[in-house]
């Protein structure tokens, strides 16, 4: 069973199983942001900023022995695009992007995840993992993919 509210949202659902049934309910903002999901196992709360950027998300796990919650949070540049986000172990991931949120590279915590190279057409034509494979890539005029090899980036040899 569907319950909405007179925007058309779902704001309630009843799943059955025989006798069983689990209901969830939903509930939104005054921007139509979902900020609620909730069970009798588990609530996830979403809180934004007034662009509608997520800025944090709280999960309430409740169907355990001992009740947890786990907190993300995130970060946005001045364009509204997510920046980094620190997840529930404390750990930061964190992107590198330019130009309209081409991305660039990665990062956890101090660590470089992956890095990109790309041409004047935004073309990914390298990419540099963490793990000191590399990736390559190149292209044919009419933009088709012409070339992709992957090897060590310390040594160049391809596998």
């Amino acid at each position: 069973d569907l319950s909405f509210d007179p925007m058309g949202r779902l704001i309630e659902r009843t799943a059955r199983l025989g006798e069983k049934t689990q209901t969830e309910t939903f509930a939104y903002d005054g921007n139509g942001n979902l900020i609620l999901a909730d069970n009798p196992d588990s609530r996830l709360q979403w809180f934004h900023d007034p662009a509608g950027n997520l800025l944090r998300e709280h999960q309430h796990y409740l169907g355990l022995d001992k009740p947890q919650v786990a907190v993300w949070q995130h970060e946005y540049d001045v364009l509204n695009q997510r920046i980094a986000t620190t997840r529930p172990d404390g750990h930061r991931v964190s992107w590198l992007t330019y130009g309209s949120g081409h991305l660039l590279g990665m990062r956890l915590d101090d660590h470089d995840l992956i890095g990109y190279e790309r041409d004047d057409l935004h073309r990914e034509i390298a990419r540099h993992q963490g793990n000191r494979l590399l990736q390559t890539q190149s292209w044919d005029p009419a933009g088709r993919l012409q070339e992709q090899l992957l090897g060590r980036s310390d040594d160049k040899s391809t596998l």
